[in-house]
């Protein structure tokens, strides 16, 4: 997804990132890989001092990100059969909970790990293979 990174200075701004020169206009903007332009706006670059030790308004980095598109192209659409901690996709809940249960035990704290034990009894008796 692309987005827009505006300047709202009235100075132009410009910083080396990722080995790239970026100038934004004063009041334009530029257009980025959303990922991208938050990474660019959470980057620090040194500001600029006057005689007197006071930062210059040139070197203020007064930017926002616009995410464009429409905004369900902002939402990550994720399996819910997906393991978090390794990436496995599962067939269904149950087999994940198996899953973070047998290979994943250090994710549960002690009273979920009790009920994991129980919730998985009690699928077994539901899928007749427990007793």
């Amino acid at each position: 997804m692309k987005a827009k990174v505006w300047n709202d200075n009235i100075y132009p701004y410009s910083e080396k990132f990722k080995g790239d020169l970026i100038k934004i206009e004063p009041n334009s903007f530029i257009e980025m890989d959303y990922d991208e332009a938050v990474m660019f706006l959470g980057t620090f670059s040194s500001i600029v001092r006057d005689a007197d030790g006071q930062a210059t308004q040139a070197s203020w980095k007064k930017l926002r990100v616009e995410p464009m598109g429409k905004p369900s192209d902002n939402v990550i659409k994720s399996d819910p059969n997906k393991c978090i901690a390794c990436g496995k996709v599962l067939s269904s809940q149950a087999e994940l909970a198996q899953h973070i249960f047998n290979e994943h035990p250090e994710m549960l704290d002690p009273e979920s790990k009790a009920e994991a034990v129980a919730n998985l009894n009690k699928m077994k008796i539901a899928q007749g293979k427990g007793r």
